[in-house]
């Protein structure tokens, strides 16, 4: 323990007259021929932490794909490759080899792979077979023929860890916290 005190000169007889600036933890403490240097922190340094570590609430909290969530997301039918069709823009791609059911991709990222976009990623907003509409244009028309990645995406709900990918055992949210405690 280090504590730091101030003393008045005119008060040294009673040893009750002193006033702490400052009392800690010692941590590191170095010595050389020169100095003597130590390194102190407050009682209150321990409080700088998060807590809780973890939020309760009743979307899950675990990075879609992640250790937590247990899903690996860099395989079909997670993710695919596929080729634009007619009649893309720069906010909606075409390709009718798209025929997964409503909104599978939504939440998702479109990459493109080639073309004017290439390496350019945008979030999906929906999609339906053969279409992805995007939440943000791409800077250039997509053009028939540029190839493209795609991967689903979470909406972090119960029902979809639930329904659409079956790894419910892994949903990091929680269910029964009631509508006015998750808004306290």
């Amino acid at each position: 323990w280090c504590t730091i005190q101030k003393t008045f000169a005119n008060l040294l007889d009673n040893p009750e007259n002193v006033i702490t600036l400052f009392s800690g933890r010692v941590y590191h403490p170095r010595v050389n021929e020169q100095e003597f240097v130590i390194t102190v922190r407050s009682l209150l340094s321990t409080l700088n932490k998060e807590i809780p570590t973890r939020l309760y609430q009743k979307f899950c909290q675990w990075e879609f794909g992640g250790t937590e969530c247990g899903l690996n997301i860099t395989v079909s039918p997670y993710k695919e490759t596929g080729t634009a069709g007619v009649g893309s823009t720069s906010s909606k791609l075409v390709d009718p080899a798209r025929t997964e059911e409503e909104n599978w991709w939504k939440y998702g990222v479109l990459k493109m792979t080639s073309g004017a976009n290439s390496g350019y990623r945008r979030e999906i907003l929906s999609s339906s077979p053969g279409e992805v509409r995007l939440l943000v244009a791409f800077p250039n028309p997509i053009a028939e023929g540029d190839s493209y990645e795609i991967q689903t995406g979470c909406k972090k709900t119960f029902a979809e860890c639930s329904n659409k990918y079956s790894n419910d055992d892994n949903f990091g949210g929680f269910l029964t916290v009631s509508r006015e405690v998750a808004r306290k």
